[in-house]
């Protein structure tokens, strides 16, 4: 009886022992999520990442996970500098170097300053007229430029004019101060001009206060600030002059010169008129005494003829 027990709970016993064993093996997965997996785990090769989180666990519908981008690094230019015109920089692939182009020619760069192969300027002085009445105002100029202007060119026939040169780098800016003892200048008593090589005139205006024989001049100091103020660049002042004759009989004599001049050129212009019109006048001056003359003329003619009927 012991015995039959002992076999009646054998098999109770190995079932237990085998539903025991199956509990403890995992359930298999399913096909869908191991696929899941096996993305997860070979990433994209355009992903750059370090840290990849796990997707969640979704038996029925896996989500991938989204692929980050991730940018190529962008090669910054450095900015060339500004340079003049004609020169340029040469763009190289290197990130912090930059060459200039080798140029055969030199550049010359734009300044205020005067060039330094600039030939010398030169200074005129002029005065309008050499002679002029008590009355009349005269007008002075001084013009500083390069020779190449040829304002001597532009000077007129009556004027009189002196003439210097200053070297073109010593300064930029000149101070004209003019001196006429016996004319009252009517205009500023000095003036700052800029130089430049096309030309720079200042002009002053001068009423004679007696009549005389006179010297008209003027001083030209030569400085680097624009307000010509301060102490002048040494050896660069400049003094010229000119005579003026104050004459009160001038103006009379220069418009009864003027006045024959016209006659004549008239006169030389339309001079077959000129002797029509005086031929014509003494046609009618002496037209009495041309009648009786023809006159006598015809009758004594019609007598010789009746004679020798």
């Amino acid at each position: 009886m012991r015995y039959t027990k002992t076999y009646l709970l054998l098999p109770f016993f190995l079932l237990f022992i085998t539903l025991h064993i199956t509990s403890c093996e995992a359930p298999p997965a399913p096909k869908k999520q191991n696929e899941a997996v096996e993305q997860k785990e070979a990433p994209s090769p355009a992903a750059v990442e370090d840290d990849v989180q796990p997707a969640e666990e979704n038996v029925t519908s896996p989500q991938p996970e989204p692929v980050k981008k991730v940018e190529a690094p962008v090669e910054k230019e450095e900015q060339t500098p500004e340079l003049p015109d004609g020169l340029e920089l040469q763009k190289t692939l290197h990130y912090e170097t930059a060459t200039p182009l080798e140029l055969d020619e030199e550049v010359v760069v734009a300044s205020n300053e005067p060039s330094a192969t600039a030939e010398d300027y030169e200074v005129f002085l002029v005065v309008d007229d050499s002679i002029v009445a008590v009355h009349k105002t005269l007008q002075l100029t001084v013009w500083i430029g390069a020779e190449e202007a040829q304002y001597e060119t532009q000077i007129a026939e009556e004027a009189v004019y002196d003439q210097s040169s200053i070297p073109a780098t010593i300064g930029n800016y000149a101070k004209v101060t003019p001196f006429a003892p016996d004319f009252e200048i009517t205009s500023e008593k000095e003036k700052c001009i800029r130089l430049h090589p096309s030309g720079s005139e200042v002009q002053f205006s001068l009423k004679p206060t007696t009549k005389g024989d006179f010297e008209v001049s003027a001083n030209v100091e030569i400085f680097e600030g624009e307000d010509c103020s301060g102490t002048p660049t040494p050896k660069a002042t400049r003094k010229l002059k000119v005579k003026v004759i104050v004459d009160e009989q001038h103006e009379w004599n220069k418009k009864k010169d003027e006045l024959g001049d016209i006659s004549w050129s008239y006169i030389t212009e339309y001079y077959g008129y000129f002797l029509g019109v005086v031929f014509s006048a003494l046609l009618f001056a002496f037209r009495k005494k041309l009648f009786k003359l023809v006159g006598k003329k015809v009758e004594g003619g019609d007598l010789e003829e009746e004679d020798n009927e």
